[in-house]
C-alpha cells in the first residue's frame, strides 16, 4: 500500500531514537517523516514548527470578519 509523505526528510525510527536532536536540527522545515518496518509511522516535529502550526490552526479557527449577521436576515417573512 502506498502512502504520501508530506516532507522531503525521512528517517528510520532507530536513527531517530539514537540521535533525535541532530535529526530534527537537519530537517528542512522542522519536520521529519519517521519510518518503521519500511512504512511511514509518524512525523517528528521541532518545537518551533509545532508552535507555528498551532498558531496557524488558531488563526484559521477565528472568524474571517468582525461582522456578525442577525438571525432575522435568514428567516423568511411569514404571510
Amino acid at each position: 500500500m502506498s502512502s504520501r509523505v508530506l516532507t522531503p526528510d525521512v528517517v528510520g525510527i532507530d536513527a531517530l531514537v539514537h540521535d533525535h536532536q541532530t535529526v530534527l536540527a537537519k530537517a528542512e522545515g522542522g519536520v521529519v517523516a519517521v519510518f518503521a518496518n519500511n512504512a511511514p509511522a509518524f512525523y517528528a516535529v521541532t518545537p518551533a514548527r509545532l508552535a507555528e502550526l498551532l498558531a496557524l490552526e488558531e488563526k484559521l479557527a477565528r472568524p474571517g470578519s468582525d461582522v456578525a449577521l442577525d438571525d432575522q436576515l435568514y428567516q423568511e417573512p411569514q404571510a
